[in-house]
């Protein structure tokens, strides 16, 4: 489009008497300001009603200022519900394990503009499989609509996907975090966990598309009671590199301007600091070109 950072937009023509007219509509952008660069152009533009200019230092960081200002809202909103759900407040009670939380924020959810019919997932349940689950139930909430595992004899739930009113996906699991095939060791089944990952989140874009959310979305993982957790090589190599020594792992987050984006491309980095907290250079389950190649092991 000749813009930088991407824009989003829809084309259609109209017929008209003569001929046919195209209608752009351009997407309100979260991401400003944005920089005109074709044909080796590098200007950063405005419009008034008196048509368009170009913005000056003053004008510049003022766009900037409230590009930040989304960033930080989504920041803080993320380590709210980071604190709540490591503070065994979820929207449902949660087994007892690391929990393993993606989230899923649309750049303008917290503008209190966007407003979500998510019943959708509540009248069809079955249009979205939560993370690692075979069976599930639903509920209404303030928020939006959930969609949670079934209660274990304690009455907690090993997972849950709740989808807010403005966009926001919340997704938990408790069960692939820590390897149970070897007792007393506390290992990452890497492979198992890092597939599961990959594996859900085209199923997230899939849901919001159908929601009618647009990119683009900020996209984050973080670990919670990893504490002492090592990575599970193989059953013959029961523990590798060091132990984690941070309780939670909170992953920087990226920004994924378009659902179709390759998942492994937008997760390896985030799974790479995974294995840097255990003293490795990066995930050993990507060939040299970036693709997902697990090795053997857990």
């Amino acid at each position: 489009m000749g813009i930088a950072p991407r824009m989003s937009a829809a084309f259609r023509t109209v017929p008209c008497a003569a001929g046919k007219v195209l209608i752009i509509r351009i997407e309100k952008s979260w991401i400003g300001p944005h920089r005109v660069i074709f044909r080796g152009h590098d200007k950063f533009y405005a419009r008034t009603s008196a048509g368009k200019f170009a913005l000056d230092v003053g004008q510049l960081r003022t766009a900037f200022l409230q590009s930040a200002t989304v960033s930080e809202q989504i920041s803080g909103f993320r380590l709210d519900r980071i604190i709540d759900i490591a503070n065994d407040r979820a929207p449902v009670p949660l087994a007892k394990a690391p929990r393993l939380v993606l989230h899923i924020i649309p750049l303008g959810a917290l503008s209190g503009e966007a407003q979500i019919d998510v019943t959708l997932f509540h009248k069809t349940p079955a249009l979205h499989c939560p993370w690692n689950a075979s069976g599930w139930d639903r509920r209404m909430t303030f928020d939006g609509v959930l969609l949670h595992g079934p209660a274990l004899e304690d009455g907690t739930v090993t997972f849950y996907s709740h989808f807010y009113r403005n966009g926001i996906v919340e997704a938990v699991t408790t069960s692939v975090l820590e390897a149970q095939q070897v007792p007393g060791k506390r290992l990452i089944p890497h492979v198992a966990y890092e597939g599961s990952v990959l594996e859900y989140l085209p199923r997230c874009f899939q849901s919001l598309q159908q929601l009618g959310v647009r990119p683009p979305v900020s996209l984050s993982l973080s670990l919670i009671g990893v504490r002492g957790l090592r990575m599970a090589m193989s059953p013959m190599s029961f523990d590798y590199g060091n132990e984690i020594r941070e309780e939670m792992l909170i992953i920087p987050s990226a920004v994924v301007e378009s659902f179709s984006e390759p998942a492994a491309r937008i997760l390896k980095p985030m799974f790479d600091r995974v294995w840097n907290a255990c003293g490795m250079l990066e995930s050993q389950n990507f060939d040299a070109q970036g693709n997902w190649a697990p090795r053997r092991g857990f």
